[in-house]
């Protein structure tokens, strides 16, 4: 089509370019306008002070009071994380961040979090001292540091804390150097205190940590003069220079000492593995123990005792001549001062230490004597027993002191033994059912006609996975 529609305006280009850059400034000029009003109703609606926002989407203020209401709520993990986020929204101010960093110990400490709240705590004394807070932070990482059995380190984190000097710490002496390597007091403590709790490790499964760790505090005590120091320090340096120079012999890749440390290997994996699932396993409350106590009284019955003095005598018949002498009326203690042989107990009338329980016929002093203790709970107390009593030191004139009757241990006295009887019980049957576990996952199978046993006992943990006896604690006044 040769007439087609003219859209174009009329005019030539540039005369029709002018009135579109008029159109452009116009818009230019409103958008400029709707911006400045939408910022004075932003500013209008928005104070000033409540601008900041924090990383969880709320104001300073809001933030803030969120956190101290889970606080009162005892929510500790969400109250905590509402401080962290206040302090990462806020301006620097080390006195407010070093408030806030104590509080959030406060918060893991009530909660049992006692590593993070030493490093809150320590945050807080980083930021800013407050006067009114430091014997309180003093405190709560004294708590901290005894909850977690560290008594090392809490001495000589008292020690910085009393001492006075430029930076309000006390130096840390060089005890000893290998070549470049040197040893301070604070390591030798460490080092003291990890060869303590290695010994109390093969006691966890049957003492609760509160004990465990009052053993510990104990040991540290006899184990913090100089001379048990000394005494360690050498039997270190000895051991670690014997390491060293074995290190540079190749000792290590011999294949006899390579057997023996593959063995020790196993030894420990096999023990630490059992140690956890015991730990995840068995627990025992404070009611176990008390409901184990009340259902088996007879576990925790004294049986009758006996109290025992002794002449000893180096021939049967000077001991039968010291009985006859007793029955004429001459007093046992003043035989026993002049003709004992046993130096011992000879100036305190004889006396022996310790006391014979019905159904054992051994005592210090004596040994071990069958019939003794039938002779003894035989007789009354005050009495000699009417012939001497022969052991491999010699003759033996017995007197019986006194008789002590049975008796059932109130609680108190039981606590401890129960709990160690309930806990090996339950983790006996932990270890059997966990080796049981085990067999059936890596398909062990015993050929018992092998060995000519006809039925296989039970699967359990090996021997060397049960702890000896606990000695038993320490009375006031004895190491």
């Amino acid at each position: 089509m040769a007439d087609g529609l003219d859209f174009s305006l009329p005019g030539d280009g540039q005369r029709a370019a002018a009135p579109r850059r008029g159109h452009a400034l116009v818009w230019l000029l409103v958008l400029l306008d709707l911006l400045i009003i939408a910022l004075l109703l932003w500013r209008v609606r928005v104070p000033a002070a409540a601008v900041a926002i924090s990383p969880g989407g709320l104001d300073l203020d809001a933030r803030r009071e969120l956190a101290l209401k889970l606080e009162k709520q005892g929510l500790a993990d969400e109250a905590v994380a509402a401080w962290q986020q206040y302090l990462e929204a806020r301006e620097a101010d080390p006195e407010k961040s070093a408030d806030i960093w104590y509080r959030i110990g406060v918060l893991r400490q009530e909660a049992g979090q006692y590593e993070q709240a030493l490093a809150a705590l320590y945050r807080s004394e980083q930021h800013a001292r407050l006067p009114r807070l430091e014997s309180e932070i003093g405190r709560r990482v004294q708590e901290c540091l005894e909850q977690l059995g560290r008594f090392a380190a809490l001495r000589h984190e008292l020690a910085e804390r009393t001492s006075v000097g430029a930076e309000g710490t006390a130096a840390d002496p060089v005890v000893a150097e290998i070549g470049p390597t040197k040893l301070t007091l604070a390591d030798l403590d460490r080092l003291i205190e990890q060869i303590i709790a290695n010994q109390l490790s093969q006691y966890e499964a049957f003492l609760p940590a509160e004990q465990l760790n009052q053993r510990k505090d104990e040991m540290l005590r006899q184990l913090s003069g100089n001379e048990a120091r000394r005494r360690l320090l050498a039997q270190y340096l000895g051991e670690e220079v014997l390491y060293r120079q074995a290190r540079e012999d190749g000792l290590a890749n011999e294949p006899s000492v390579r057997a023996v440390l593959k063995q020790a290997e196993r030894s420990i994996l096999a023990s630490r593995l059992m140690e956890r699932e015991i730990a995840s396993k068995v627990t025992i409350t404070p009611s176990d123990v008390r409901l184990y106590y009340d259902a088996q009284p007879d576990r925790f019955r004294e049986p009758e005792k006996a109290r025992l003095a002794h002449i000893l005598m180096d021939a049967e018949d000077k001991a039968r001549a010291a009985i006859a002498s007793v029955a004429e009326g001459q007093a046992f203690e003043a035989l026993a001062g002049t003709l004992s042989a046993d130096a011992a107990t000879a100036a305190k009338g004889g006396v022996l230490p310790g006391e014979l329980a019905r159904g054992n016929d051994s005592l210090p002093g004596i040994g071990t004597v069958a019939g003794l203790g039938a002779a003894v709970f035989a007789a009354e107390a005050g009495s000699v027993l009417p012939g001497p009593v022969r052991s491999e030191r010699g003759w033996h004139v017995v007197k019986v002191l006194e008789r002590i009757p049975e008796r059932q241990l109130p609680f108190e006295e039981a606590r401890e033994e129960a709990y160690r009887q309930l806990r090996a019980g339950k983790q006996q049957e932990v270890e059997q059912a966990f080796i049981r576990l085990l067999y059936d996952k890596f398909n062990v199978v015993v050929h018992q006609s092998v060995l000519g046993v006809p039925e296989a006992p039970p699967p359990a943990a090996a021997g060397a996975l049960t702890a000896p006896p606990l000695p038993p604690p320490a009375q006031p006044g004895n190491p």
